[in-house]
């Protein structure tokens, strides 16, 4: 079983660039005082010490502006959560719609839009969830004790004998090589159990036993598949930061030399929205960069799948 690695890397590419919509799928995917003049406190009379009708003053104006203190950071507290939840949410959405988006577009139907994939992703939120919960927690016991094996035979060596050293270091040294090799394996295991989640419909335990026996069964092909990936990544991340740092370098001359010949009201009139559309830019294809690998994921998958 073999990825037409030359038709993935094609397909992908054409069906972000002719589908807008993918690119703002990625965006999403890709996303967590004051004081008081204290002088109007005080009696206006001239004597050096406050009354006590002052002092009392200031401890119920101390508390009342206390309260709002605790009431604004409150709300901004309030805010934030609720925007960090809609963030999540839009965020899982829109990862589940770029796959179920793409495998439309890849069987040749064009039945999603923006709105209706993000709809469609938004129906797996609850299983994406858990199953990043569950990885999560598992990623976190299989560290903390690979870790915590380390921290152990270093404090072996510490406190009980300084030979310990010589099978400490290998050991840890291997200990670190299999925490990235397990990082690696989660990566791929995340990649492959959303995609059969999302398409084939499977629990969150389903989807990931069957994640690990696709990987099992395609280890070689999806290795190459992750190297060709980090090739195309390191690549594209070269080219954008050329393009964006050489386009950024021409408009800032250009606004510099409308400042020097218009004055501050005609650099801000160019700049603001230069600068504005600038930023728009760069956002919008980074989430195309995103629904980039996403779509070349999900064509991968649909390739091993089918053969197999």
């Amino acid at each position: 079983m073999k990825i037409d690695f030359d038709k993935t890397i094609r397909k992908a590419f054409e069906l972000v660039w002719k589908n807008s919509y993918l690119a703002v799928l990625g965006i999403f995917a890709a996303f967590g005082a004051g004081g008081g003049n204290f002088s109007s406190i005080w009696n206006s009379k001239t004597s050096n010490s406050p009354s006590a009708e002052s002092v009392l003053y200031f401890f119920s104006n101390t508390g009342h502006r206390i309260s709002i203190h605790v009431a604004i950071v409150t709300i901004i507290a309030a805010v934030t959560f609720i925007v960090g939840l809609v963030l999540i949410y839009l965020s899982i959405s829109a990862r589940a719609g770029l796959i179920i988006a793409v495998d439309s577009l890849d069987g040749g139907e064009n039945k999603f839009g923006f709105w209706s994939a993000l709809f469609a992703g938004g129906k797996f939120f609850w299983r994406m969830i858990g199953f990043m919960i569950l990885l999560g927690l598992a990623i976190f016991v299989i560290i903390a004790i690979l870790i915590g094996l380390i921290v152990g035979l270093i404090l072996l060596a510490v406190f009980v004998t300084p030979w310990l050293l010589i099978v400490a270091i290998p050991i840890s040294l291997a200990i670190i090589f299999a925490i990235i090799v397990i990082a690696i394996f989660f990566g791929l295991l995340t990649e492959f159990a959303v995609r059969i989640l999302v398409l084939e419909k499977k629990s969150i335990t389903g989807a990931i036993k069957s994640a690990i026996n696709f990987i099992k069964m395609n280890l070689g092909q999806i290795i190459l598949a992750r190297l060709i990936q980090v090739a195309i990544s390191i690549a594209v991340g070269i080219a954008f930061a050329i393009t964006a740092i050489t386009a950024g370098v021409i408009l800032f001359a250009l606004g510099f030399g409308i400042y020097k010949l218009g004055g501050i009201n005609a650099g801000i009139i160019y700049g603001f929205p230069v600068a504005l559309i600038f930023l728009v830019a760069i956002i919008y294809v980074g989430g195309g960069i995103t629904a980039y690998f996403s779509s070349y994921w999900t064509l991968a998958y649909k390739q091993l799948r089918i053969q197999s």
